[in-house]
């Protein structure tokens, strides 16, 4: 199953998880490729647990399909996912995966509360970016 492979990307000890190693590369590297795609392994694995029926898995692991939701509805995802979409302007496909993966994480319980995207910087921004639509 593709969730289980997410679980293994999310939901390792979170200092050491492949996750958290792939946010740290993406955040220190100059590379916008890597950056992109980098962001993109954290939209598929969005992806991945949203789209998982969880009347179709064992207990077990709807328990750690919960556990990975909450672990990617954190700010360094969410702002991850925010400058995927913002620095592609030339990618429109990329512009839809980051706003399919926030709109996911949206529906989560903490999912509209976390991230720049509900803070007072970036929504100054974003009232800015209106303006001149």
């Amino acid at each position: 199953m593709l969730v289980d492979n997410t679980f293994s990307l999310v939901l390792p000890p979170a200092d050491d998880s492949p996750l958290r190693q792939i946010l740290e590369l993406v955040k220190r590297s100059a590379s916008i490729a890597v950056k992109s795609e980098g962001t993109r392994v954290l939209v598929n694995a969005v992806k991945s647990l949203w789209s998982t029926d969880p009347k179709s898995l064992d207990e077990e692991k709807v328990k750690k399909r919960e556990a990975a939701m909450k672990a990617v509805v954190t700010e360094p995802c969410v702002s991850a996912l925010a400058r995927l979409i913002g620095r592609s302007k030339r990618y429109p496909t990329l512009i839809n995966e980051g706003v399919v993966a926030l709109s996911l994480i949206s529906t989560h319980p903490n999912g509209g509360t976390v991230g720049p995207l509900m803070s007072p910087r970036s929504s100054r921004y974003s009232r800015s970016c209106c303006r001149h639509v």
